[in-house]
């Protein structure tokens, strides 16, 4: 396991932050702001105490989620439920984007909580307010903890953005410690792996080893 810490390594790590500020999440999150669902369809399922739905939306502030098909409990409200969505899932919340074919939503106290979330695999970015870089993201399965802070990308983890990239079995970031930890497998003999795109230089005339530059004649008249 290697554990970075931000304050150490902030050439690599600050290239790396995947999750929007405090501030951002705050407002985002806010359980004071309405929450409202629309569908195509929806389905009560009175056997079994559950309904289904078709081409569903949920938004409470900058938080969005949508879904070819979703379940829940039609006793439960989102003071304490768990819902389930299918086909082309799709979860904002403020600049964070995530895509996947299933998930597993927890709501409590009116907001949601936890987002579970498969796919092949499922698929995260993220702005980096403080540059404006886009962090991308990808695992066949990720649990994005909105109490925590952290999101975990789990099976095939890859993270990156235009200078940097690491991967490995199991990545996690955590935003309030400042730490990302990197995991390999050592069953198997998976290391985690980090890559830095060195910085493209600026197109000059050729120098030679000297430092002296070439010139059309080579001398001066």
């Amino acid at each position: 396991m290697y554990v970075a810490n931000l304050h150490r390594s902030l050439t690599l790590l600050a290239l790396l932050l995947v999750a929007t500020g405090s501030h951002a999440q705050s407002a985002a999150l806010d359980r004071r702001l309405p929450i409202d669902i629309d569908s195509d369809q929806s389905t009560l399922d009175l056997a079994s105490g559950m309904m289904m739905h078709r081409n569903l939306r949920i938004t409470q502030g900058a938080t969005r989620i949508e879904a070819e098909r979703a379940e829940s409990s039609a006793n439960r409200t989102f003071a304490d439920s768990e819902w389930q969505f299918s086909g082309n899932v799709r979860i904002d919340v403020g600049e964070t984007r995530i895509r996947a074919e299933k998930a597993v939503l927890r709501f409590v106290n009116n907001q949601l909580i936890n987002a579970k979330v498969d796919g092949d695999p499922a698929q995260f970015s993220d702005i980096d307010e403080r540059n404006g870089q886009t962090i991308e993201g990808a695992a066949r399965n990720f649990d994005y903890d909105l109490e925590r802070n952290t999101v975990r990308f789990e099976n095939d983890a890859r993270l990156r953005n235009a200078d940097s990239e690491v991967s490995g079995r199991l990545l996690v970031y955590n935003v309030t410690d400042k730490q990302i930890v990197f995991e390999g497998d050592e069953t198997n003999g998976e290391r985690v792996r980090i890559t830095v795109q060195p910085p493209t230089e600026p197109e000059g005339p050729d120098t030679q080893p000297d430092g002296n530059t070439d010139t059309e004649n080579g001398t001066d008249e």
